[in-house]
């Protein structure tokens, strides 16, 4: 069962240094905030192994064919969105996907306030996720975001990012419920950095069943210069064969 002391590992996946440090998700020591950091501007994502259970991430597939848990269910290619189909958590959300959601945001809060001083924007991103949803319900922003995702074999996703109105929370998380060669080929997640001054770089992200990727909603952050940004899409690439299941976390509500 997930519980929110269990010691995870944060990763680099950059495979020219193959650097790690172990972490625990919800404490900011200074070793772990730097890292973090570092990561986000090096990046613009960092990798953290075994956030939830092989037994976990099965029960979340299984709610995928539960349709009264959902609000909205797209399926993505009559949208021009790509191939696929996911689905809208309804309130109040499952207890694993509200809690995932309410620690991610308390992790990363301080690093989103970091990005708001840089950037001289006075809001303050509060503490608790609770506080913050206040503040998007206030803009009409009060539909649940947290989703469930099924590729199927030559499914895939356009690059994109996930705004839904006038309040965004600077990072979001996807989390891997299938086991990549296993249940699945292909489908890696792709991410594509673009900035005025220098040509477009592509990421290609690799996850294990349980994994999370902690990713940029829509532009990475330069800490180092101040207000510099470079634009951050996200997608995926076609599934080959088989079936692969993600749990979306963004940390807004929509309009």
């Amino acid at each position: 069962m997930y519980q929110p002391s269990l010691d995870l590992k944060i990763i680099d996946k950059n495979p020219l240094t193959h650097r790690s440090a172990d972490c625990n998700l919800f404490k900011h020591g200074t070793d772990n905030y730097s890292f973090i950091e570092t990561k986000l501007v090096n990046d613009g994502y960092f990798v953290i192994e075994n956030v939830i259970s092989l037994d976990q991430c099965r029960n979340l597939i299984r709610l995928f064919d539960s349709n009264s848990l959902y609000r909205r269910c797209i399926d993505m290619e009559t949208h021009a969105y790509g191939r696929g189909k996911y689905k809208y958590f309804r309130y109040p959300l499952p207890t694993l996907v509200h809690k995932l959601r309410t620690d991610f945001y308390e992790m990363l809060a301080p690093h989103a306030n970091k990005l708001q001083h840089e950037y001289r924007n006075d809001y303050k991103y509060p503490d608790k996720h609770s506080e913050f949803l206040k503040t998007c319900a206030k803009a009409g922003q009060n539909r649940p975001t947290p989703l469930l995702l099924k590729y199927l074999k030559n499914d895939y996703c356009c690059l994109h990012q996930d705004i839904y109105g006038e309040h965004k929370f600077p990072f979001q998380v996807i989390i891997m419920l299938n086991q990549p060669e296993v249940d699945f080929i292909g489908g890696e997640i792709v991410l594509v950095e673009s900035s005025r001054k220098h040509p477009e770089r592509a990421h290609s992200i690799f996850l294990k069943q349980g994994d999370s990727l902690v990713l940029a909603t829509n532009k990475k952050p330069h800490f180092v210069n101040r207000g510099a940004t470079s634009n951050l899409k996200h997608g995926v690439s076609r599934v080959i064969t088989g079936t692969r299941h993600t749990l979306g976390l963004i940390f807004h509500d929509s309009v």
